[in-house]
């Protein structure tokens, strides 16, 4: 009876992270790194050898396979079922917080663990995308839950377990070394409590290696790819965006690099991407709080003498510490200080993890109501400008692709011309089977005069994206400035204004006034071929 009623808190917890998880997965458009998830190819073979030689992908091939599988067997060109198997990894992620804090500690911390994680804005936006990061820290975490349980049984069922789960890490993200790493090194370094486990480790890294020794020289392949989309770009992009674009040289630089990202990491796993930070109201409390819970979850491990909390403490610093070294000495790892959470994201679930065991420390009555209460409000607010829209960081995931296109559509004709390079319009563009004809920028403008050519006067569309990658930004500006010079301009429709109550951050951040919007979608007459006169008074 004890023990179906301590099951029922944790049921509870999973159907409320279900109904979060699962709720409306096609309410925003996919964004380009969605589309870039998706395999290329008719084939798996096909998708495989472009995951290879593809500049921006640089990651093994278990997460290709799964989508590949997912999608020809069932999701078809849905976007909510293309979602719906990275949402059933979140809910697993969430069984697995519970798992490892019970392993760790007791019953009540992984229950709390599985609550945070279940309601961390930051764990669902990202576990309701066509990304891999929910499969990695599906992976990270079940790695880590059968160490702790070799640790503690020294079966060899679970050695098994645990050998098998670490092939399936690293052939899914690169970065899933790390943990393994550190998981050894701690090994390693309290050697007296595990001169017993040793060999058997050794053994396991052994059969890990020689099941990867097959993708070696594809890892060493891509990591020789540059990443630069229009490279003869890159020099305007530093002069024009010198704080977006240019990184810190120098241990001064570097310093100043990090902390931005382990600051920005820390906002990120406490508020998620829907609270801005300078909501004092919101983000000063709960930021405390975390802080708060995190200290008396570390600080009890004196106490007790159990070496759990010393193994999460070094499982998270020392995994967060190589990833940070990784990502300041080579360019494929590297990443802005608003990219790296979500590289980072399978660390969150054992923050929370912490945090909970910190929560559960507490023993008077008046912090854990004060505390818990400031949590659970805090997740609550991101979590409700995440379903309706407002406070997004990164406003790109809220860009409306299918109205833009039901617009378009609207008041084209068969002949009428897309000029982009935004991934998600074109796949959202190829998944509707869209009558509308689509050009990248490289070479747009001939490609305009030759449809002249061919199909007589058109409608020409231009969609720009106000973007992280500059470069593509520039070069769709000089596509417009030389569509102006050539044919009329008949309107421009502006999509996803910016947040005037962001403004002033992003002003900051890019050291230059923010566009006003994030979109927008120039309409030229192609009525002459380029060279021809122009009739200025077109179209009045």
């Amino acid at each position: 009876m004890n023990d179906y009623k301590q099951k029922i808190p944790l049921v509870l917890i999973l159907l409320l992270g279900a109904v979060l998880l699962f709720a409306n997965l096609g309410l925003y458009d996919l964004w380009g790194d969605e589309v870039f998830s998706f395999p290329k190819g008719n084939s798996f073979a096909e998708a495989l050898a472009h995951s290879k030689v593809v500049q921006v992908s640089v990651h093994p091939p278990l997460h290709l396979l799964m989508q590949y599988v997912w999608i020809h067997t069932f999701a078809g060109l849905d976007l909510a079922l293309n979602r719906f198997i990275y949402a059933i990894f979140g809910l697993l992620n969430v069984f697995l917080a519970y798992l490892i804090g019970k392993e760790l500690y007791n019953h009540r911390t992984g229950l709390i663990a599985a609550f945070l994680t279940a309601t961390s804005p930051y764990l669902v936006m990202y576990s309701r995308m066509v990304r891999y990061y929910p499969l990695t820290a599906f992976l990270v975490l079940l790695v880590v839950w059968l160490f702790l349980r070799y640790r503690r049984t020294q079966r060899w069922s679970d050695w098994a377990w645990f050998t098998l789960a670490g092939v399936a890490l690293i052939y899914e993200d690169y970065l899933g070394i790390v943990v393994l790493a550190v998981l050894y090194l701690f090994t390693f370094l309290r050697f007296k409590d595990h001169r017993t486990l040793i060999p058997k480790l050794l053994l396991s890294a052994l059969v890990i290696f020689v099941l990867f020794l097959p993708w070696l020289p594809v890892l060493t392949q891509q990591l020789g790819h540059g990443t630069d989309p229009y490279p003869e770009l890159a020099k305007q992009t530093q002069q024009e965006n010198p704080r977006l674009a240019q990184k810190q040289v120098g241990l001064r630089g570097m310093i100043f690099d990090t902390i931005m990202k382990v600051g920005y990491l820390f906002y990120t796993f406490s508020l998620g991407e829907t609270t801005y930070p300078w909501r004092w109201i919101v983000s000063l409390p709960v930021m405390g709080a975390f802080l708060a819970l995190l200290w008396g979850g570390a600080f009890r491990r004196r106490v007790t003498g159990n070496d759990s909390t010393t193994l999460l403490i070094f499982t998270l610093s020392g995994s967060l510490v190589l990833l940070l070294i990784l990502s300041q000495i080579h360019g494929q790892f590297s990443s802005r200080a608003f990219q790296l959470p979500s590289k980072l994201m399978f660390l969150l679930p054992l923050f929370l993890v912490l945090v909970a065991r910190g929560g559960d420390n507490l023993k008077s009555r008046l912090p854990q109501i004060t505390l818990g209460a400031v949590l659970i409000l805090g997740n609550g607010y991101g979590l409700t400008n995440y379903f309706s829209g407002r406070q997004f960081m990164n406003a790109k995931y809220l860009t409306p692709w299918r109205q833009m296109q039901a617009v378009i559509e609207s008041q084209s004709e068969p002949q009428d011309l897309i000029l982009t390079d935004e991934e998600a319009l074109l796949k959202q563009l190829y998944n509707s089977d869209s009558p509308l004809n689509s050009f990248g920028l490289v070479g747009a403008i001939e490609e305009s005069h030759n449809r002249f050519v061919r199909v007589g006067p058109y409608d020409l569309y231009l969609v720009i994206r106000y973007r992280g990658d500059e470069q593509i930004t520039i070069e769709g500006l000089a596509v417009r400035d030389s569509l102006k010079q050539l044919y009329p301009l008949l309107d421009v429709a502006y999509y996803v204004p910016t947040d005037p109550e962001a403004a002033p951050f992003w002003k900051r951040f890019l050291g230059k006034e923010p566009n006003p919007y994030l979109v927008e979608v120039y309409r030229f007459r192609v009525e002459l071929a380029p060279g021809d006169t122009i009739i200025s008074n077109y179209g009045e």
